[in-house]
């Protein structure tokens, strides 16, 4: 009964409504749903003695805080004659979880890679990897120098942290929804959690348009500051059909993400919260950041984490605004790194003033300044504009000359050579 009370508890509190993960990290996201994912799907299955735990217990047992609430633990219908202690919220941020991880991954299979990676799992149940060889693999990461283990032809199992479809695969054990088996591939975590919760399913709003392609934010641009700012722009051109065919949008405002999608596309902005109410531990330095991606292909990409505390100068570097494609300053960061390693010294307060079909605009007041960006789809470009309402040494991603911040590194400890 306390397990239970204290998992809802916390899905209440580290799930927002919109299915996004309060640490604001696409690879915490996908750490902690596997937790609620697996653990309601145990107490979904749980056998007819263990239910009657729930309504006959003495909350007495439990002697620290959190103290346990008086019995009986509260029931709410599940469907189909059955009960469940999870609210109707609780099983909706469940689906809705696994819809955010659906949406955040590009065309080529892996997430933008958001705040903090440390390739954490709950379980490895069936890993996605690629079968390469020992010398392949020391040609393409700059940590394997000096690797001599195995011989250069030998079969090298290189694990995939960015591919996080056994997420979704997991969740539709309890949903069932065919979207999300197409998406997911392997079924073998859908039948583990479909075993796990003895058949038993929840309530799905269907596969139609979901609560995060609804999302539009209109008639906000007023706070812009109006004139004395320094204008940059820049385009970004692709050959080909329209890049705006089948586009689709889809908001994340409490995780505060924004992405324009279509059969060519994939583009997302950084804009909202630090995360970890307000601690920002698991955030970086990434507001009005993009991510885009053109025919399965990066243009631009978000470099990740690469270590912790092991190398914390590496730590802050991949934290930082030169690592992103937002604004930097050679001198001062949108947020504070010297507040520790897990915490933002200060909340930049990002914010979207517009998204729909016309575009994105944000702004946020990190430096001191507004810095405004606004990012509009073409049929053959996507346009940035930027406007800096304040000191010269401030510059978006493509004019400033610091240099690109980071190397990608797509898992903990794995880092890519530098071309």
């Amino acid at each position: 009964a306390f397990s239970v009370q204290e998992l809802v508890a916390e899905v209440r509190r580290q799930f927002h409504p919109d299915g996004s993960n309060f640490e604001c990290s696409t690879g915490y996201h996908r750490l902690v749903g596997e937790m609620v994912v697996y653990s309601t799907a145990l107490v979904l299955g749980l056998p007819p003695e263990k239910r009657r735990a729930l309504a006959e217990y003495d909350p007495r047992a439990v002697r620290a805080a959190p103290r346990l609430r008086p019995a009986p633990l509260p029931l709410h219908p599940l469907g189909g004659g059955e009960a469940s202690p999870f609210p109707a919220e609780y099983l909706e941020r469940l689906e809705r979880l696994a819809e955010f991880t659906l949406h955040v991954t590009k065309p080529g299979g892996r997430v933008a890679q958001l705040g903090d990676n440390d390739s954490g799992r709950f379980f490895r149940l069936l890993p996605a990897h690629a079968r390469t060889t020992t010398r392949e693999a020391r040609e393409q990461y700059a940590q394997l120098d000096g690797y001599a283990e195995l011989p250069d032809d030998a079969s090298y199992w290189d694990e995939q942290p960015l591919d996080h479809a056994h997420l979704v695969s997991a969740a539709n054990g309890l949903l069932g929804r065919a979207d999300l088996a197409a998406f997911a591939g392997p079924d073998f975590e859908q039948r583990t959690v479909a075993g796990l919760a003895r058949g038993a399913r929840i309530p799905s709003r269907g596969e139609g348009r979901t609560r995060a392609e609804s999302v539009r934010v209109a008639g906000r641009e007023g706070p812009v500051p109006a004139g004395g700012a320094r204008r940059h722009e820049t385009r970004f051109r692709f050959e080909g059909p329209d890049l705006r065919a089948g586009l689709r949008l889809f908001a994340y405002p409490d995780f505060g993400l924004y992405l324009f999608r279509s059969d060519r596309l994939f583009l997302a902005v950084r804009c909202g919260s630090i995360g970890q109410e307000g601690n920002g531990g698991h955030a970086h330095n990434d507001q009005l950041s993009l991510e885009l991606a053109v025919d399965g292909r990066d243009v631009l990409a978000d470099p990740g984490s690469f270590l912790y505390t092991a190398l914390p100068e590496l730590r802050n570097r991949y934290r930082s605004d030169r690592a992103h494609h937002g604004f930097s300053s050679p001198s001062r960061e949108s947020a504070g790194l010297d507040a520790g390693l897990f915490t933002l010294g200060g909340d930049p307060r990002a914010r979207c003033l517009r998204f729909d079909e016309g575009g994105f605009v944000g702004m946020h007041t990190g430096f001191g300044f507004p810095v405004v960006r606004r990012v509009e789809v073409h049929a053959d470009s996507v346009r940035v504009e930027d406007r800096v309402h304040g000191g010269d040494e401030v510059l978006p991603f493509y004019v400033s000359t610091g240099g690109s911040g980071a190397p990608f590194s797509p898992g903990y400890g794995k880092v890519l050579r530098e071309p």
